[in-house]
């Protein structure tokens, strides 16, 4: 935002400058042409035409790009309420935490969730629960991410359980150990992934 402010106060400084070069050029009164000047430019129907020509272009291009700068600013300063507002949305939906209950999981739910507690919740954070890791990301709402493993991945069932499985082969030095799963384990804990919507 301050960078947009100070882009335009630099545009409409050049413009000034460039408005008071040109008014004083305009303005100030030449000398007439001397013999010795006939080699140069002269007169406004020579060369010196087409300089003014120039100079009137540029500036036009410059006025004209303030106004876009300005224009540009107050539509990105200024964005309507809409995309706020579903953002706000988003943000307090993120927030909230699961209520997540043993007596209410399935089997597999409930064994993958206690897997999860035991291997798994002192680096990552499930809200609602007693995983509070905060070394890891935080997993409340795993499944409404598009990406995982700092985008490595598309987020599906199955490449969940593979970063889990083989971490360090995916992303080399992460801080994701690969962990040995048994099949009954990697249902278990897909069960219960599945749940962090």
């Amino acid at each position: 935002m301050r960078l947009g402010w100070a882009l335009a106060a630099l545009v409409t400084a050049v413009a000034l400058i460039v408005t008071g070069l040109l008014a004083g050029a305009i303005m100030r009164r030449r000398p007439p042409p001397t013999p010795r000047d006939a080699n140069h430019v002269h007169g406004e129907g020579g060369g010196l035409h087409w300089v003014w020509i120039g100079t009137g272009i540029s500036s036009v291009a410059l006025f004209a790009a303030l106004a876009y700068v300005l224009v540009t600013l107050e539509s990105v300063a200024s964005p309507k309420d809409e995309p706020r507002a579903q953002f706000d949305a988003w943000r307090a939906s993120q927030a909230k935490a699961k209520a997540y209950q043993a007596s209410n999981m399935a089997g597999d739910v409930h064994a993958g969730a206690e897997l999860f507690r035991e291997r798994y919740a002192g680096c990552h954070a499930v809200r609602g629960t007693d995983a509070n890791g905060a070394q890891a990301p935080d997993l409340t709402h795993l499944n409404s991410r598009r990406l995982i493993a700092a985008g490595t991945l598309p987020n599906t069932e199955q490449n969940q359980l593979e970063w889990i499985r083989h971490a360090q082969r995916i992303k080399p030095d992460s801080l994701m150990p690969s962990i040995t799963l048994s099949p009954a384990d990697a249902a278990a804990l897909a069960a219960y992934l599945r749940t962090l919507q």
